[in-house]
C-alpha cells in the first residue's frame, strides 16, 4: 500500500493504518480527536456508529494488531491506551 505524502508527519508504526482509512473515516477520527460529536457526520455518510467503529477497528487490527476506538453510548472515543498518541496524529 502506498502511503500518501501527507502522512510523512505520522509515526512509522501508524502509517499503514492511516493509509487504509477512507476519507470519511479520517474525518470521523479527526472529530474524535477534537472531542466533537461524530453521530451526525456518520449519518451524513450513510453509516451507523457501530459500523464505522467496526470498520476502523478492523483496519487498525490488520495494520497495528489492536483495536483503537470504541462506541461509548452514541459517540466514538479512542481507547485509553492510544488516546494521546492518536489525538496528536489526527490533530496534525
Amino acid at each position: 500500500t502506498e502511503i500518501p505524502e501527507y502522512t510523512e508527519n505520522i509515526p512509522e508504526e501508524w502509517r499503514e493504518f492511516f493509509s487504509l482509512l477512507t476519507k470519511e473515516e479520517k474525518t470521523v477520527l479527526t472529530l474524535v480527536a477534537r472531542g466533537m460529536d461524530t453521530q451526525e457526520t456518520i449519518k451524513k455518510y450513510g453509516g451507523m456508529l457501530k459500523g464505522f467503529a467496526d470498520s476502523i477497528n478492523e483496519k487498525a487490527y490488520d495494520a497495528y494488531g489492536d483495536i483503537i476506538i470504541e462506541d461509548v453510548g452514541r459517540r466514538l472515543e479512542f481507547i485509553e491506551d492510544y488516546r494521546d498518541e492518536l489525538t496528536h496524529i489526527f490533530m496534525l
